[in-house]
């Protein structure tokens, strides 16, 4: 997979928690209550971020926020990292570092922004951490020290906020209407346990339908579709469609018509081409087969232009099926510029290769 190939755990977090609302519900039912109460929940504001290097975004993301405490002007930064992996791993011991780091490139930025301010913006730095195995490391910077110089007090005396969801029930997640529902459906991607956390979210996915949310709705089904094996996706949309019966009910249809097809020009790029399709729904069957047949026929600038011609391609079909803009934002993390700029990487490449791309 091409390393600039956005995340499906990385588009449902910032999709969602990218609205005050849904981020203000995940934050005051986890801060301090001592924090959380001195805070004006109305002035929550979503600002730039994205701190991680493409090869940590399948299973690291970010979200950057500000807000101000009661009763003053001033702002404190929050900032958020999901870590979603199936199992504990080694790189638990150096988030504190990169923590660190991160709140050091936010007060950079903040000096750039501010340089008349004589004081730094407070940060209060929070790991949202989904796996199959409780959090392993301790969250304090200093332990990543030898215990003797620890107490020295020219060393970084530095913490961040966990939120641990490896051990949380379903029936215990808490938040707003989607924000309960997209914790719930990355919980049952990163579990051996998957159905009781997806049972839990059908019916404030049914909700969600029923307050007019299609689109919101959409993504949260492609999302399953990318990060559930066939049975699980079998289950969950008998399921889908029994809870939300009607019309609304019609969305599961809509998108595996879409999975299709995108997964027949999978297949079609594979088998031709050896080259890598850029929809994850549409890669589920057809992926590893245009994987191995890659290697055996090209080499990798033919892998990247058929990479390139095969996200354009499978575009173009969500477009042709009637798709709207957002699902295929939601989808394949492309918007209507962004198509633009695909197809004009596509001639480039196809011109320096002597080929003829589709573009």
């Amino acid at each position: 997979m091409p390393e600039d190939l956005p995340q499906p755990h990385d588009s449902l977090f910032r999709t969602v928690f990218g609205e005050p609302a849904e981020a203000g519900g995940l934050l005051r039912a986890h801060l301090p209550p001592e924090v959380a109460a001195g805070l004006d929940w109305a002035t929550l504001t979503v600002h730039e971020s994205d701190f991680f290097p493409p090869e940590l975004r399948a299973t690291e993301s970010d979200l950057l926020y500000s807000i101000k405490r009661l009763n003053s002007e001033e702002r404190v930064w929050i900032y958020v990292v999901l870590e979603h992996q199936s199992t504990s791993g080694r790189r638990e011991r150096w988030m504190r570092l990169r923590m660190l780091q991160h709140c050091c490139r936010i007060w950079e930025r903040d000096r750039r922004d501010h340089p008349d301010e004589t004081e730094l913006r407070p940060i209060l730095p929070i790991v949202f951490y989904l796996g199959d195995g409780p959090w392993g490391h301790a969250t304090e910077f200093s332990e990543l020290l030898p215990v003797e110089v620890r107490a020295w007090p020219w060393l970084p005396r530095f913490a961040h906020l966990l939120i641990d969801h490896s051990e949380t029930a379903p029936e215990g997640v808490r938040g707003a209407l989607k924000g309960r529902a997209a914790q719930l459906m990355m919980m049952a991607a990163s579990r051996v346990a998957r159905w009781p956390a997806l049972r839990r979210a059908l019916p404030l996915l049914a909700e969600v339908a029923r307050r007019g949310g299609r689109e919101q709705v959409r993504m949260f089904v492609l999302y399953a579709l990318a990060t559930q094996e066939e049975q699980m996706r079998r289950r969950f949309a008998r399921e889908f469609q029994r809870q939300v019966p009607g019309p609304e009910g019609d969305i599961m249809n809509y998108v595996e018509e879409i999975k299709q097809q995108g997964r027949e020009e999978g297949r079609v790029e594979g088998r031709q081409e050896g080259r890598l399709d850029g929809l994850e729904e549409g890669r589920l069957d057809g992926l590893e087969e245009g994987r191995q047949e890659g290697r055996q026929e090209g080499r990798q600038e033919g892998r990247q232009e058929g990479w390139l011609e095969g996200q354009v391609r499978t575009i173009e079909s969500l477009l042709r099926a009637g798709a709207p803009w957002p699902l295929i934002k939601s989808a394949t993390g492309v918007d209507e510029a962004g198509l633009g700029a695909l197809k004009q990487r596509l001639a480039d490449s196809s011109a320096a290769n002597g080929g003829s791309g589709t573009a």
